[in-house]
């Protein structure tokens, strides 16, 4: 599953969150700007979800139809094609238009700083999940929160990637062969009490959900610590 757990430990919290809103999959639009392994990845999941996925895009640009891409299609002609662009039934546009639409769920997951002072005031998403690293510039993230646009960040989202390489590890050190439904279960329960502690932690502090995460994850070094000292 390290193929696609990064992707997945997105997805849980995207469908969380949207439950949490009341807002059923198939009234949730959503944009994917990236279509490597994690991008692509995504879009397949959301879609067997019955996310409304309306844009994607690659390096060359993207495409867009606001009633959904047919996200198989889409798969397809980008690998004959290596690029998503010229699909049918759908409009080219470029990534520039794609990160300025007025979606759901904005899902960054290429490239660093691709939200920025350069494009920040277009920004119109209500909620940007980071599935790429470091994809919101610092000074961007602020004014984003004056919006009140959830930013779930890298720190969070990207997670899955590492716990299935965690699980990888745990298999190959106890020669096993875990069932993959049952890691598909695990990666689940962690991100989503993962989700909840970094939610509850910046409501306590009333902060953004990057500073919750920063601030849970200084807690448990602090303890760590703590412990060490007592062994």
């Amino acid at each position: 599953m390290r193929g696609y757990s990064t992707s997945l430990g997105g997805a849980f919290i995207i469908r969380k969150m949207m439950e949490e809103r009341g807002k059923k999959p198939e009234q949730t639009t959503v944009a994917i700007q990236g279509m490597g392994n994690a991008g692509s990845n995504m879009a397949k999941i959301l879609n067997d979800w019955k996310f409304k996925v309306i844009a994607l895009s690659d390096s060359t640009g993207g495409i867009y139809n606001k009633d959904g891409i047919d996200i198989d299609a889409a798969i397809k002609h980008k690998e004959a094609t290596k690029r998503v662009s010229g699909l049918k039934g759908a409009d080219d546009i470029t990534n520039d238009q794609l990160l300025a639409l007025d979606v759901d769920i904005l899902i960054p997951s290429a490239l660093n700083c691709a939200i920025g002072p350069h494009n920040i005031d277009r920004i119109k998403a209500k909620t940007i999940v980071e599935i790429a690293n470091g994809p919101i510039c610092e000074l961007s993230e602020e004014e984003m929160m004056k919006r009140k646009i959830t930013i779930v960040p890298d720190v969070l989202a990207n997670a899955g990637g590492v716990i299935g390489s965690y699980f990888e590890w745990r298999n190959n050190k106890e020669m096993i062969e875990e069932d993959e439904d049952s890691l598909v279960e695990e990666l689940k329960r962690i991100m989503l009490d993962s989700y909840e502690e970094v939610k509850g932690t910046a409501k306590e502090h009333d902060v953004s959900l990057r500073d919750g995460a920063y601030i849970l994850a200084a807690k448990r070094i602090l303890e760590a610590e703590k412990r060490r000292e007592h062994i």
